[in-house]
């Protein structure tokens, strides 16, 4: 294809009236996507909005601190209302109650290659089912040998680790 130097400046001049620096500072735009023309500048910047606002719609956000603050004020609120017997199935309802709806249609993380998240979901709940069962059967005057109260402090620090790990995983991945 041939074209004259004078037909090429005519249409870098056309391409460049096209792009201007209106949009050019806005943070949706990722690398050079500020030297795009306006209109493409406008678009990938109304998608991005979309996708935001998509997102905030569908996705409820907190830290474990948060989470533990929310916990916290509603155990504070429960300790003055009439005492209510839960097993692990009621706390799971109360804390589903407190966090909101979590149910989801969204594509399981994969955050490595141990498998499925079932296994230890239960095991998760039968650890809060029976902490919850020794917490209510222990009253703060009791006794326990060292060794015990050296396992529970053990299985809170590696549940914390979990935790920790786990939620790390889920941020990176969002």
């Amino acid at each position: 294809m041939n074209i004259s130097k004078r037909d090429l400046l005519r249409i870098i001049r056309e391409e460049a009236a096209k792009s201007t620096e209106k949009y050019d500072d806005d943070s949706a735009l990722k690398g050079d996507q500020d030297e795009l023309p306006d209109e493409l500048q406008k678009g990938n910047i109304d998608k991005a909005v979309e996708d935001r606002e998509k997102k905030d719609e569908s996705t409820i956000r907190f830290t474990r601190r948060q989470l533990l603050k929310i916990l916290r004020e509603e155990m504070e609120l429960a300790q003055k209302e009439e005492p209510l017997a839960l097993d692990a199935g009621g706390l799971a309802g109360v804390i589903a109650d407190i966090v909101g709806d979590l149910d989801t249609e969204e594509e399981p993380l994969k955050m490595g290659d141990g498998g499925r998240s079932r296994m230890a979901k239960q095991q998760l709940q039968q650890i809060a089912s029976t902490a919850q069962s020794l917490h209510d059967q222990l009253s703060d005057d009791d006794e326990i040998p060292e060794w015990t109260q050296s396992n529970i402090a053990v299985a809170e620090d590696n549940i914390d680790a979990i935790s920790d790990h786990l939620g790390y995983k889920m941020d990176a991945q969002e």
